[in-house]
């Protein structure tokens, strides 16, 4: 099976919700580290609502992965 390829920006679709990828980290086999923004849940601030964020594995790789060595 073809690995997708990751972009910022990308929506991808993890634990039943839909995120934004706002960085790309380091790639390990078929998966990438990267940091994600909610596209649907959001905390109240002052001045409006921010996206939840986490950084969290996604299956894919950049089209430039950097891996993560094993030593």
């Amino acid at each position: 099976m073809a690995t997708r390829t990751l972009s910022i920006d990308m929506k991808v679709r993890k634990n039943g919700d839909v995120w934004r990828i706002l960085g790309i980290g380091i790639s390990k086999e078929s998966e990438t580290y990267c940091h994600l923004a909610s596209t649907t849940r959001f905390v109240k601030q002052r001045n409006g609502d921010r996206p939840i964020q986490i950084q969290d594995w996604v299956k894919g790789l950049p089209v430039s992965p950097n891996f993560l060595s094993e030593h």
